[in-house]
Order: structure tokens, then sequence, then C-alpha cells
């Protein structure tokens, strides 16, 4: 039901999650295409935030949150 999403949407993605693979990202983020818009994050291993929910760095992941949820203010 992506194509029912009209409003921004901030997708984070770990590079090395083990529980949504990877490929979901592209298809997700193609599949919002009536949002107003999308913002894609991806999480690497450098930045220690590359598992699930970004596991190992959520305090990058919290940081590009509030930037986003600041400049769709």
């Amino acid at each position: 039901h992506s194509d029912l999403v009209k409003q921004d949407v901030l997708i984070l993605t770990g590079r090395k999650d083990l529980l949504i693979p990877f490929k979901m990202h592209n298809l997700q983020v193609k599949a919002l295409h009536n949002a107003k818009s999308v913002t894609a994050r991806v999480f690497t291993e450098e930045e220690h935030g590359q598992n699930h929910c970004q596991i190992g760095n959520i305090g990058l992941a919290l940081d590009v949150m509030m930037k986003w949820i600041t400049e769709k203010s």
C-alpha cells in the first residue's frame, strides 16, 4: 500500500541488516512514488550503523532523524 502514502517519508536502512534484505531498500523507495518526498539514508559498516535499527550507532540514526524533522518542519 505504499502508493497510498502522500506525506514526506524518511527511510533508514542498514546495509547489512539481517532482518530486512538490502534489496528492499530501492524497492521501497520506488514504491513510494506518490509520497510528497522520499529521503533515503543507508548506514554502512564504516559508520557502525549497518545493522537493523542502526544498532551500533543509534546516535547517528537519531541525528539523521532530527535533521530530517527540522528540515521538513
